[in-house]
């Protein structure tokens, strides 16, 4: 799912914030959640989410599955193996699903 912050779902967030301390994912909270590339669909760029692969490779987490849900939370594809790889590749086909083009505004 596309993610307000993080740019979207999954990823290393089991890592961070998932089994973090509080004291960590507030230092990580505060410092980029304010960030201007710390948003929706913007993974390149984006400290909040770069922080979070920062954690996950600490963790040496080798494998990973991402899944990708439809509105009844029927699993409608999996993504599986190196964590950074499977989670861009699952974040480009949440892209095709959720992110609507709008024509650009004539000024």
């Amino acid at each position: 799912m596309p993610h307000p912050i993080a740019g979207y779902g999954g990823s290393f967030k089991l890592v961070m914030p998932g089994v973090c301390s509080y004291r960590s994912v507030a230092d990580h909270h505060f410092t980029w959640m304010r960030h201007p590339k710390s948003r929706v669909n913007v993974l390149d760029g984006n400290h909040f989410y770069e922080e979070i692969v920062d954690a996950g490779r600490i963790s040496r987490m080798a494998f990973k599955i991402d899944l990708i849900m439809n509105e009844k939370k029927e699993i409608i594809k999996a993504f599986a193996g190196d964590p950074v790889a499977e989670h861009r590749e699952a974040s480009k086909h949440a892209e095709s699903l959720y992110l609507i083009p709008l024509p650009r505004l004539r000024t």
